[in-house]
């Protein structure tokens, strides 16, 4: 079964989320803070990893952006979704990084177009 994390400070989002995922046959993990992801992708395998980018802890990017410096295989599995009109600095920064972005709201149907492109 595939894995995937979801890491977003908004419990409605992630809900919606986790249960979309699960609809399409993953196991999710919920986490309300990037200081507890990190440590989790250093001793779990996740397949698809969601962040939001305004946490309250440190920023979807920044997360994305440790993910990279450790060689992490998620790093290029690494979506960031977001409410917030998105800098072209930020957008950049993902997409060098290997990341992609989604706007909220989201749909079904574009998480799925983003799985498959996985």
């Amino acid at each position: 079964m595939k894995r995937a994390l979801v890491v977003d400070d908004d419990k409605t989002v992630a809900e919606v989320l986790k249960d979309m995922l699960q609809m399409e046959g993953w196991d999710v993990m919920v986490v309300d803070r990037v200081k507890k992801a990190i440590p989790l992708c250093e001793t779990e395998v996740f397949d698809v990893v969601f962040s939001d980018l305004m946490m309250p802890d440190v920023r979807g990017d920044a997360f994305l952006e440790e993910l990279k410096k450790k060689n992490s295989p998620m790093a290029d599995r690494f979506i960031i979704i977001t409410g917030a009109d998105v800098s072209e600095e930020i957008q950049d920064k993902v997409k060098e990084l290997g990341g992609r972005l989604i706007k909220k709201p989201f749909y079904l149907k574009d998480i799925k177009e983003i799985l498959k492109d996985l």
